[in-house]
């Protein structure tokens, strides 16, 4: 983390998102989002990814976390389309483009 970035108590907003109740949504039919958050940091990891690359791959959805699961449908899949831009965004308060930029291109990069 840069130290022109936030502090590690700004953090805990990062954090609490992953303890919110949208955490524990379910991500796919097997999966919450915080799961599947841990699932691809321990693949990442296991892989022998950079520290900056775990972290990505941990928080790369944390743009979900955001969204407003009470919108209309339509407004929901809109911003969760988005929800890579939005993450890269919300990250670069505290990372720098080390973490932040493989979360804005994820969704790219699995099509």
């Amino acid at each position: 983390m840069s130290d022109t970035r936030g502090s590690l108590d700004e953090l805990d907003e990062l954090v609490e998102l992953y303890r919110s109740e949208k955490a524990t949504a379910m991500y796919d039919e097997v999966v919450t989002e915080r799961e599947h958050a841990l699932q691809a940091a321990a693949l990442a990891e296991a892989a022998g990814a950079p520290p900056a690359t775990v972290a990505a791959a941990l928080l790369h959805d944390v743009g979900r976390l955001t969204i407003a699961w009470d919108s209309a449908e339509g407004a929901f899949v809109a911003a969760d389309r988005a929800h890579d831009a939005v993450g890269e965004r919300l990250l670069g308060r505290w990372f720098g483009p080390e973490v932040s930029a493989p979360v804005g291109m994820h969704v790219d990069a699995k099509r």
